[in-house]
């Protein structure tokens, strides 16, 4: 129904897709920096620390996503229930759009 809350606001679980943007975010940054360091834009940069403190908080933004965001009634995992059988284009827009627990339909 249009203009109903989302699931994820009911529950009051919309900080937590807040704090995986930010965890996106320090990603990016540090993918930036990953890209300058292999370009010689910055001096003494290790190439292999950048990239894997750019592809951990990546990592890090995903594991928050997919086990901070549970239904309170099943304890199911919405979050990685929408990254296995959503479109890849898609399932962000899923998991913020959904009106219920895709596994108990609360």
């Amino acid at each position: 129904m249009k203009g109903s809350p989302t699931w994820l606001k009911r529950t009051g679980q919309t900080w937590k897709i807040l704090v995986f943007g930010v965890l996106i975010l320090v990603g990016m940054v540090l993918f930036g920096f990953f890209v300058a360091v292999v370009n010689g834009k910055v001096e003494d940069g290790d190439i292999m620390y950048s990239a894997f403190a750019f592809m951990g908080a990546a990592f890090a933004a995903f594991v928050w996503l997919t086990f901070a965001i549970r239904c309170p009634e099943c304890g199911s995992k919405p979050a990685w229930h929408f990254m296995r059988t959503a479109h890849h284009q898609t399932w962000v827009q899923e998991l913020l759009r959904m009106e219920d627990c895709p596994s108990c339909r609360r």
